[in-house]
């Protein structure tokens, strides 16, 4: 079962580091611009980084091998959530549909599912999960970031713009790293690693300076309740039924759906902010699904034992 203190240390270290950045922002105690630079400073640093440090292992070809199964099943689920974001969202207003499309194939699972593996399954749960996030990894910083860049302003070339995206390359590059072993000089490591450690700390002070103007109405809108349903509910539920029919190992669909379980990622707070789509709306998804991913998570915790 899912470790209670563990959940609640992880969820408490969140809305701390939020609290802050709402903190700083309700009493103006940084520059007005401040948000817009820190933003960018996360998508286009802090952010590849991260991403490329998650993927640089000394593992490389064992892990893909022996995480084979598990890779299938979280490339199977990311291409089930974006042929339903594509077809069962697309009727949703325009000025959140993307928020929506986004979140549906973004989850916070790197943040808060990999900690809760490793205390849940040890060294072998670790090494399954880091093999899990490498198609959601690659999908949201593709097929995902298209959804927010798929607007009149950008014309037909947003498919080259996601393509040539930092983020994007940092997969890419992750993965060469990854698949061939490439270790880079120490120190460049090192400073890699440092940029990457920020990325938590940074993204929640974001979105904590961005909550800072919402209104409580915010989060009682419907459609965030809708998509908090999906995220922790509908997706996970899905994933549990199709590993048991298809005869998936038992810790392979057990983590599998723990991390199918996971709230919206804070990427899409951060991305709304940066392309000026609904950043409230957005704001709204990922505190909603994460206030309630902690009832939610229990209840899995107690199915899946």
């Amino acid at each position: 079962m899912i470790s209670i203190p563990k959940l609640l240390d992880l969820q408490g270290e969140l809305f701390v580091l939020i609290g802050l950045g709402f903190f700083f922002r309700k009493r103006n105690l940084l520059p007005h611009d401040f948000q817009k630079g820190l933003a960018d400073l996360v998508i286009h640093l802090i952010l590849p980084c991260n991403i490329f440090h998650s993927f640089f292992t000394d593992q490389g070809k064992h892990i893909l091998s022996r995480g084979r199964e598990i890779w299938i099943v979280a490339l199977l689920t990311q291409i089930a959530c974006y042929i339903f974001a594509r077809t069962a969202l697309s009727q949703i207003s325009e000025e959140r549909r993307s928020v929506m499309q986004y979140g549906t194939i973004c989850s916070n699972a790197g943040f808060i599912g990999t900690p809760i593996v490793q205390g849940l399954y040890g060294a072998e749960g670790l090494l399954l999960s880091a093999v899990y996030l490498i198609p959601p990894r690659v999908i949201m910083w593709s097929l995902g970031l298209s959804f927010f860049m798929r607007q009149k302003k950008h014309g037909e070339k947003y498919w080259k713009k996601a393509l040539l995206h930092p983020c994007v390359i940092a997969v890419f590059l992750g993965m060469i790293a990854m698949m061939r072993n490439i270790h880079l000089y120490p120190f460049v490591e090192k400073g890699i690693a440092a940029l990457a450690s920020c990325n938590t700390g940074m993204s929640m002070f974001l979105i904590g300076m961005i909550l800072s103007k919402l209104k409580w109405r915010d989060f009682t809108d419907p459609m965030i309740l809708l998509y908090t349903f999906i995220r922790l509910i509908m997706i996970p539920t899905v994933v549990f039924i199709a590993c048991r029919w298809l005869g998936v190992s038992e810790l392979v669909t057990r983590i599998s759906v723990i991390l199918a379980a996971m709230p919206a990622g804070g990427t899409t707070v951060i991305l709304s902010e940066k392309y000026k789509n609904n950043v409230a709306f957005a704001s709204g998804c990922v505190t909603v699904s994460t206030l309630m991913s902690l009832p939610s998570l229990l209840i899995w915790g107690i199915i899946l034992r």
